[in-house]
């Protein structure tokens, strides 16, 4: 039924075939270093790109991070990357969470809050 494992597939598979949805099949834009993960037997990847940033977290910490991206705007004129999720729907009363569709309108914060709270150790 609604077990943890189960809901985790669910959300994974949601979100692989939500990002392969929303993308053209006419436009294609290229990045500066090829795709990472070509398969050279079928000569194609996913439809994502991925590019690398870096931080400087503290005087001697530097955080590089691959950061994967499914689309991209035009927006005041300048180009925005962009990466998307489905909002998953479930039955919140399960982990005591709250029903947000009836709150979503007049309370978000309170939604917010509850999310973050749940999901403070991911």
């Amino acid at each position: 039924k609604n077990s943890a494992e189960r809901l985790a597939i669910e959300a994974t598979t949601i979100n692989q075939a939500f990002s392969q949805q929303i993308l053209s099949e006419t436009e294609k834009r290229d990045f500066e270093n090829p795709h990472p993960f070509t398969d050279t037997s079928a000569g194609r990847a996913a439809k994502v790109a991925y590019r690398y940033r870096k931080w400087q977290v503290a005087d001697n910490l530097v955080l590089v991070a691959r950061c994967e991206l499914h689309s991209y705007t035009q927006r005041k004129g300048r180009t925005q990357l962009m990466t998307t999720y489905a909002l998953n729907e479930w039955d919140g009363k399960q982990s005591s969470g709250i029903e947000w569709r009836g709150k979503v309108d007049m309370q978000p914060g309170a939604i917010l809050a509850t999310e973050l709270k749940n999901n403070s150790a991911k």
